[in-house]
């Protein structure tokens, strides 16, 4: 038996965006039959996803001062979607820097960015944003 039960919880207002491949995301992952009852739409504060243990009756029991069973906890990772056009944008405009700032200050440990499509091909010609997305 699991000690709990992980979702995946994702940012409706990105899911519902105007990139098919952001609204296909959720569809996608809850045609998964192990994942079709584990990921959950939610407004967050600020990423894009986020995992959430429940913790169950198994795990309550296993360890003393566990939590208790059905208690909810938020796991150390926060992620952050961006198609690799986005991502050159929010560089370029310095949005980026406030998401950064904003997800710095959820304070979850673990901050992740997954960059979507071909970097490369959205960088361009210019070296120096070149460099500047790949830090």
């Amino acid at each position: 038996m699991a000690a709990a039960e992980v979702s995946l919880i994702v940012e409706t207002r990105d899911t519902r965006g105007s990139g098919a491949t952001r609204a296909a995301l959720v569809a996608h992952l809850s045609a998964q039959t192990s994942l079709s009852d584990h990921v959950l739409e939610r407004q967050l504060p600020t990423g894009d996803a986020l995992l959430v243990a429940r913790i169950t009756a198994h795990g309550a029991a296993a360890v003393p001062d566990a939590p208790p069973a059905r208690k909810k906890v938020v796991l150390d990772f926060l992620i952050q979607r961006k198609t690799a056009e986005d991502l050159v944008a929010s560089i370029k405009n310095g949005h980026v820097t406030e998401q950064a700032y904003y997800m710095a200050a959820s304070g979850r440990p673990q901050l992740v960015c997954v960059v979507e499509v071909d970097v490369a091909a959205a960088v361009g010609d210019e070296e120096d944003l070149g460099e500047r997305v790949s830090a």
